[in-house]
């Protein structure tokens, strides 16, 4: 069949110097400053109060974290905590050196030249809670990352830990200046003007989502 027969190599030559020659796009996106709403909306309030009794899917998480006040948001992230204690952890972390300060999104990953590439990460990452090690994980905000993206990374991990027989230890960390070294100059300046006046509060927004997202026994700190 001509479906089996290999690629020329001159033709994926040809291929790679085309695809080389098209303009790509700009991953570098304006961020609003990242505020925390002054009102909970009833939809809202009505998701926190169910996500006690369940995990809350993805377009749920996003809609709590643009539509809650602080305050509401930690306290069910404080129920959360409440309806499973947190579980006695077994054995030292693994893999430490697969927790480099990230978020799972592949925009990020592209735009701030992480490595390992954020494939070989989620590869290994899967392979090692498979085998039941326990695994520290960063989700670094405060920088370029979007809401959307926050969720776009808990959701990642949470696939990663439910099909998985290991634990995972995840860590919420706010972004510096000296986590921006990429070779857009650009990146500083777009992180420094979506921070929200106190960085700290935006810490803990994106904190009280995780345990949301994960349970208390996921995340570090909570």
């Amino acid at each position: 069949m001509s479906g089996d027969t290999p690629m020329p190599p001159e033709r994926f030559h040809q291929l790679v110097q085309a695809r080389s020659r098209e303009p790509r796009p700009d991953l570098l996106m304006d961020v609003e400053p990242r505020e925390i709403s002054d009102a909970t909306s009833p939809l809202a309030a009505e998701l926190l109060g169910e996500a006690v009794t369940r995990p809350l899917e993805s377009g749920e998480l996003l809609l709590i974290c643009e539509e809650t006040t602080l305050a509401d948001l930690e306290a069910a992230a404080a129920a959360v905590a409440l309806a499973a204690p947190l579980a006695d952890p077994a054995g030292e972390p693994a893999l430490a050196t697969l927790a480099t300060p990230r978020l799972f999104s592949p925009r990020l990953d592209d735009l701030m030249n992480w490595r390992p590439a954020l494939a070989e990460v989620l590869r290994l990452l899967e392979g090692a809670l498979q085998a039941g090690a326990a695994v520290p994980l960063t989700m670094l905000v405060g920088h370029v990352e979007t809401y959307p993206e926050w969720v776009e990374h808990l959701m990642r991990v949470r696939h990663l830990r439910d099909n998985g027989r290991g634990r995972v230890g995840l860590t919420v960390s706010l972004a510096s200046d000296d986590d921006l070294t990429v070779p857009d100059e650009r990146v500083v300046g777009v992180a420094r003007a979506a921070r929200p006046t106190d960085v700290d509060l935006m810490r803990r927004h994106a904190q009280a989502l995780a345990v949301l997202a994960l349970g208390s026994d996921s995340v570090v700190g909570s």
